[in-house]
């Protein structure tokens, strides 16, 4: 089993020799790890690494560098050499992809201002660490503890201080560009008379700490090695050979004038001696005017130079007044057309505000209403505890009125049943006529006119209704199904012990198992908790625009379909939308507009259940049309047990209004809506029990959106209780 590895952390220590930083590492670790100086003799001979363990179990690695003006005798190292450490220790953290979290430069404050050996240093430490690097870095100037006594010397180590970050130079850059300033020393916590205040300087611990929780990056001349380049092509590389330059360019002056005051030394004739100095100053004279010459021609260089840039800059100025002209005159019609809606938006706010009010002045009315309304209701109960014996008579009233009900159902039932055993009667007269070789399962019923006002055969209000099963029970079987009476019996009461307690029954012209669709569709929105509510009507109203697309692209005219696809989401916005008398629907205006186009009286001016029916109708053959290779085993004639094509299956048995659906326009109808249903079959099966097939069209839920009971070409909607 393996270990996790301790995460660790680098603190770069740099500065100019006798700055402390060895000083510096050995007071974060608490003891004398590295080998300390004295005064401007260097002992880091070496990039040298110290590890310090953290409380939260990382580890601080501290980074201590030689400094580059080391001049002491005995291993003495050439800034080249300090460099090619420096830049082989970058290079391995590189390819070890470890990156520094920060970087200290450590400057004694008692060196006074940087010399120039230390602003060489300082050019070095900028290069290697990078402008975009500097908000991981930090200075700190040292050995305050030597100058905190004296209230004169800690006067000057602050004058000292303001120049080096006002004077022009690296501190002063690192100043401007917001790189914090510290200080610190060799405090002795032991003695309270050369112990500071905590707020004026810092301790080596504490800088270390505020470096570690910034983001660590590579430093410049890290990233520079690791992209391939050699020590001299990197910028802190570049600085050293400019210095190695300067100084051989000094050294030749330097032997060019001791040659000179040789030769003056050694002359001593007079008119020799001036021969000298007469060659001396034209020798001068030449250097100066060749000097003066490159100059100058560097001049005119800069010069051309600077005026092909002002050319460019100039195109560039023009190409982005340009640009600026064609932004504000965007912005000016943007800002006119903002303030054109703002303007509607504020006419919107005031009808919204009057109509606010006029609400509220509504509310208060019907508070008024309810409060009379109350009263009224008090007195009433106060009469009716008055009035002896008028409860008895009031829950006598309620059970003749619930028998009248039962007995009601039973009537409609009955009258069902016979319309039923009529239309048996006529088909087996047409089948003898027909003299065809097998009974047809089921006979589709004429042609209607696809928007005639469909009248119930019942004549009868009580269709949709919630009915107790015990209705479907009593009622008595045709003479056909009279003989498994008993078995249709003990299903009904197989479908009560489930929890089905009641269902609405459907007009049996069959169009029944659409219009139980359709009222199912639309009453489990009316019961979908408010929070969900305009979400669940915005999904459904964009499944039925697709719907209408689909059947569209099948090739049904977009006229034929938009009025029955109108009635149909009308119905379904005005769930939440209030229509022009200010209502919404509710559960109970849904049964009333059912129960009216059910039993022939006319709702509205364009019958609004027949086109939700004659809508369904239409995206079912759009299903079947569009998904052919789906339902083609299901194409066949009722009658002769043919196949038909897709176009003459849906004329016969899916566009005519009365035409029963069956197990293939089922499937069709939930695949083109999204949605499921299980279907209860009341067939008088031998075995115990209802066989439940499941259709699912929603593939994100299982759970069906209502229960429909199928009985010989008939459906209705099974209610279970909660």
């Amino acid at each position: 089993m393996t270990t996790a590895q301790p995460e660790i952390k680098l603190i770069a220590v740099m500065g100019d020799t006798g700055a402390g930083k060895s000083s510096f590492i050995n007071s974060v670790l608490g003891y004398s790890a590295a080998q300390v100086g004295h005064g401007s003799l260097s002992c880091t001979k070496g990039v040298e690494k110290f590890d310090h363990p953290l409380s939260d179990g990382s580890i601080v690695t501290l980074v201590d560098t030689p400094g580059f003006n080391d001049y002491s005798d005995e291993g003495y190292k050439s800034d080249e050499e300090i460099l090619r450490m420096i830049a082989a220790f970058l290079k391995t953290q590189y390819d070890a992809h470890r990156k520094f979290s920060g970087v200290v430069f450590l400057h004694a404050i008692t060196a006074g201002l940087a010399g120039q050996s230390t602003r060489k240093m300082m050019r070095l430490f900028k290069q290697l660490c990078g402008n975009d690097q500097l908000s991981n870095v930090v200075v700190v100037t040292t050995r305050w503890d030597e100058v905190c006594h004296d209230e004169e010397a800690i006067n000057e180590a602050k004058q000292s201080e303001t120049c080096l970050m006002e004077a022009e130079g690296l501190l002063k850059e690192l100043n401007d560009a917001g790189v914090p300033f510290l200080r610190t020393g060799h405090f002795d916590s032991a003695d309270p008379f050369v112990q500071p205040p905590k707020k004026r300087y810092t301790t080596p611990s504490a800088v270390v700490d505020s470096l570690l929780g910034l983001e660590p990056v590579f430093l410049k001349m890290q990233e520079q090695m690791g992209q391939g380049k050699s020590i001299r092509e990197t910028d802190a590389g570049m600085v050293l050979e400019e210095f190695k330059a300067l100084k051989l360019e000094i050294n030749e002056r330097m032997d060019t004038i001791q040659r000179n005051i040789d030769q003056l030394n050694s002359a001593t004739d007079p008119k020799a001696w001036e021969d000298i100095q007469k060659n001396l100053i034209a020798d001068h004279f030449r250097s100066l005017q060749a000097k003066q010459e490159q100059e100058l021609k560097d001049a005119r260089a800069e010069i051309l130079e600077s005026r092909t840039q002002l050319r460019t800059q100039e195109s560039s100025s023009k190409e982005l007044i340009t640009e600026l002209k064609t932004t504000l005159e965007v912005s000016r019609k943007a800002r006119t057309e903002l303030s054109t809606e703002c303007q509607t938006l504020r006419t919107r706010e005031r009808q919204l505000s009057d109509q606010l009010n006029e609400t509220r002045r509504e509310v208060m009315a019907l508070h008024a209403d309810k409060a009379r309304l109350s009263e009224e209701l008090a007195a009433a109960r106060t009469a009716l505890d008055q009035s002896t014996g008028l409860r008895a008579q009031l829950d006598e009233v309620t059970k003749d009125r619930d028998r009248s009900k039962t007995s009601h159902f039973q009537t409609e039932f009955e009258l069902e049943r016979v319309k039923m055993v009529l239309e048996e009667s006529k088909t087996e007269l047409e089948s003898c006529k027909r003299q065809l070789e097998a009974q047809a399962r089921r006979q589709s019923p004429p042609q209607s006119p696809l928007f005639s006002n469909i009248q119930s055969p019942l004549g009868s209000s009580a269709f949709l209704e919630l009915a107790p099963m015990s209705v479907l029970r009593g009622a008595r079987l045709s003479s056909v199904m009279r003989a498994e009476q008993d078995r249709f019996v003990k299903q009904i009461d197989w479908l009560v012990e489930q929890g089905y307690s009641s269902f609405r029954l459907s007009k049996g012209d069959g169009d029944c198992f659409y219009r139980s669709v359709a009222f199912a569709y639309i009453e489990q929105l009316l019961n979908c908790p408010r929070e969900d509510l305009e979400m669940e009507v915005t999904c459904r109203l964009s499944v039925l625009s697709s719907a209408k697309e689909e059947i569209i692209n099948s090739g049904t005219e977009a006229i034929v379909v938009d009025d029955a696809f109108s009635q149909f989401e009308n119905l379904i916005r005005n769930i939440i939308i209030p229509d022009s008398q200010q209502r919404t629907l509710t559960s109970a205006r849904l049964l009333e507009i059912f129960k009216a186009q059910d039993s022939g009286n006319s709702y509205a001016i364009v019958p609004t259940v027949p086109n939700i029916v004659l809508f369904l109708r239409q995206l079912t053959r759009a299903q079947v049309k569009n998904n052919v290779h789906r339902y083609e085993s299901f194409l066949t004639d009722h009658e002769s047990g043919t196949h038909l094509d897709a176009e003459s299956f849906c004329v016969k048995y899916i566009d005519p209004f009365g035409a029963e659906a069956d197990h293939m326009q089922v499937i069709a109808l939930c695949q083109a809506l999204e949605l499921n249903l299980d279907v209860a079959y009341l067939d008088g099966r031998p075995t115990d029990g209802v066989k439940f097939e499941q259709f699912r069209g929603d593939l994100e839920t299982e759970k069906p959106l209502a229960t429909l009971l199928y009985r010989y070409g008939h459906y209705d909607i099974l209610v279970k209780e909660r």
